[in-house]
């Protein structure tokens, strides 16, 4: 209740969006694990804060290797699931969840933490492909295309921390086409699952290249 008053009482630009991505090995969260997560934590639709770690897991599968690139010589010394989803955590703190096919993400995340006996998340959360999709018109919406549709200079896709920044991109440029009525983190959550299609563009303004991450 307390994220929930939060974000309906602060500006969508003063609220604090959590945007994150996860590579994992493999679909089900009942038989898997994270093994990477990236996020930035954004307010005042600039990055103020950053999360980008190795998970460790007992395998990395060869076709997610060919997906990610990632092996398992580059988890094998990473913090623990546990250790990695208190540090998120941690990380997040009352900020609003958005992922990219927030969905995936969440529940993925979610199941871990009731695993690991954490507890549920608990934060609001929203979808970038939802938002994109009442702001920008593409051919489709997954992350590869709209990096192409809105010009966004991906460093690797299919890495956590790259993805977190593309969709961090994608949700800033949907920003700039939110109708006035649109003033708290609560609306952009509502406005993000409405039938409101309102200032949809082809052409969007100028896009930022996507930050380095050192």
């Amino acid at each position: 209740m307390g994220f929930k008053l939060k974000t309906f009482f602060c500006s969508y630009e003063e609220q604090k969006f959590c945007v994150i991505d996860i590579e994992t090995n493999g679909s089900k969260p009942t038989k898997a694990d994270v093994i990477e997560i990236g996020a930035v934590m954004v307010q005042n639709w600039e990055i103020v804060d950053h999360f980008d770690t190795f998970v460790y897991a007992d395998e990395v599968p060869e076709y997610i290797t060919k997906i990610t690139g990632i092996t398992y010589d580059d988890i094998q010394n990473a913090p623990s699931q546990k250790e990695a989803l208190l540090m998120l955590r941690a990380f997040i703190g009352d900020a609003i969840f958005v992922a990219h096919n927030v969905k995936f993400d969440y529940s993925f995340l979610n199941t871990l933490y009731n695993k690991y006996g954490l507890g549920s998340i608990g934060n609001q959360r929203f979808c970038t492909i939802d938002l994109a999709r009442r702001s920008f018109e593409s051919p489709r919406y997954g992350l590869a295309y709209l990096n192409e549709t809105l010009g966004i200079e991906a460093a690797n896709h299919h890495r956590a921390y790259s993805d977190a920044l593309s969709a961090y991109i994608v949700m800033k440029k949907s920003f700039e086409t939110l109708p006035d009525y649109v003033k708290s983190g609560d609306d952009v959550v509502k406005f993000s699952t409405s039938n409101c299609t309102t200032r949809k563009q082809n052409t969007p303004k100028e896009t930022p290249r996507t930050p380095t991450h050192t």
